[in-house]
């Protein structure tokens, strides 16, 4: 039940959670390549969550991967999380605190759509466990055709006005130099949605989630409290002496006041 060599909890890793070799594979990444689909505009999106061996490398790992393919890294993110934490006092007034956590990791690629398959399958011996894969395909056939269209029909729109002859009124020619403005910039918009479009179409985003084992760490610091008793415990001596002290002035400054009622004890 278990290979040699492998990391994980004791130093082995269990075969049973290791993710199947086509556990990645998947019908929407080579749809795309079937005669009748040729024509299709279809943006692929994916999210991966799974456990790892250690979660830096492997984000250095994925990073440099989509970079190699052609791609780009949009998000990036690596923290740690404490799952348990215990204390315990030293005999040298020190106290050792033990620290159980795990360290998540956050990364969004952008990868070109042809080399989406190469990526993932570098993906696969970075996993200990898959806990979940998510694949979408999205079709803007009809959108990319649509704002290309729109784009035609004002810039068609802005060439008539531009043609139209110069006579009339000053109102009349404001009002066309205004309406072809506005058609210059609605085509432009269309333009750039289309970009958008073709931009999410060509660069696949795939989202991955990943962690590692817990590990322990261990820190030590001083014990307040222990420090506190010992100069306590050590400044005893000088704290009473001060104290006898204190007493006797307050014993002196009884008697001066009883003194100073003199007059009442003589008529008593």
């Amino acid at each position: 039940g278990v290979r040699p060599g492998g990391r994980g909890a004791g130093g082995v890793r269990d075969t049973q959670t290791e993710p199947a070799p086509d556990s990645l594979n998947s019908g929407i990444l080579s749809q795309g390549s079937a005669s009748h689909l040729q024509d299709k505009q279809l943006i692929i999106s994916g999210d991966i969550r799974f456990k790892t061996a250690n979660t830096l490398e492997t984000l250095n790992t994925i990073e440099g991967s989509a970079l190699t393919h052609g791609g780009y890294i949009q998000e990036s993110s690596l923290s740690s999380q404490t799952r348990e934490s215990r204390t315990y006092a030293t005999s040298d007034n020190q106290i050792k605190e033990l620290t159980l956590s795990s360290h998540y990791a956050t990364v969004i690629v952008r990868v070109p759509k042809d080399k989406l398959g190469e990526f993932l399958k570098e993906l696969r011996p970075l996993m200990n466990k898959l806990d979940t894969r998510t694949f979408k395909a999205q079709d803007v056939t009809l959108d990319i055709y649509k704002n290309e269209l729109q784009a035609q029909i004002e810039q068609q729109k802005q060439k008539t006005l531009d043609n139209i002859d110069g006579k009339g009124t000053l109102g009349d020619k404001a009002d066309i130099a205004t309406q072809s403005a506005l058609s210059r910039h609605e085509a432009l918009l269309y333009e750039l949605e289309q970009k958008a479009l073709q931009d999410k179409v060509t660069l696949s985003t795939i989202a991955l989630n990943f962690y590692d084992e817990p590990t322990l760490s261990e820190s030590i610091r001083p014990d307040l409290d222990a420090q506190i008793n010992t100069q306590l415990s050590s400044n005893f001596g000088h704290e009473l002496l001060g104290s006898i002290a204190t007493g006797w002035y307050y014993f002196l400054q009884m008697v001066l006041w009883f003194v100073l009622l003199w007059g009442l004890w003589l008529i008593i």
